[in-house]
């Protein structure tokens, strides 16, 4: 083998720093040994400062990711129980729509409107119960609601809304159409 000045073995990383020389060093084997042993050094220090500054974002990361953590909890928590509401929306029946007039009497009407939002459970306010009651509004019912708004508020209550539709559609006489025309055919014998 020829003789290139160079050692056999540079101690740096993956070099066992004790080993053995053959030959006398040159002073550019004591540059390169010195560069290896430098960058050697530096390699140490970026590793700890590497992890330490790893160590401090974790540690004020952790606090974050607990609070998402907690964030995500709670939104799955109110998508399952909008899931339940929607569920049982459009599980429930819903009521007839109200004209004014023909065979569906006001009270009657209410009645079932209310057994619908306790079914129901998705209209909890008071505002989202009187908006969807007179989403059902037909014809001259329609058409009254239509006047309504025009010169009121918009009833935020549904004793306020039921007060205004059985004031308008609630007849003056309670007693049935049908008892009274029987008493009048009645009175003709």
């Amino acid at each position: 083998m020829a003789d290139s000045g160079y050692p056999d073995a540079v101690p740096g990383p993956g070099y066992p720093a004790s080993a053995p020389e053959t030959r006398a060093s040159s002073p550019v084997d004591e540059q390169a040994r010195a560069v290896l042993m430098t960058q050697d050094s530096m390699l140490k220090e970026l590793r700890q400062a590497y992890d330490s500054m790893k160590a401090s974002y974790a540690a004020e990361l952790a606090p974050r990711d607990h609070m998402i953590a907690q964030l995500v909890s709670k939104l799955t928590e109110i998508e399952a129980g909008l899931h339940r509401s929607v569920f049982k929306i459009l599980a429930s029946p819903a009521p007839p729509s109200f004209t004014g007039s023909g065979k569906f009497d006001v009270q009657d009407w209410l009645f079932s409107l209310n057994l619908y939002f306790e079914a129901a459970r998705g209209y909890d306010s008071e505002g989202s119960r009187v908006s969807y009651a007179a989403n059902l509004f037909k014809g001259t019912a329609l058409r009254w609601w239509r006047t309504y708004l025009a010169n009121h508020d918009m009833p935020m209550s549904m004793t306020d809304f039921r007060e205004a539709l059985l004031t308008k559609f609630q007849p003056v006489d309670p007693v049935d159409p049908v008892i009274k025309a029987r008493d009048r055919l009645a009175k003709l014998k």
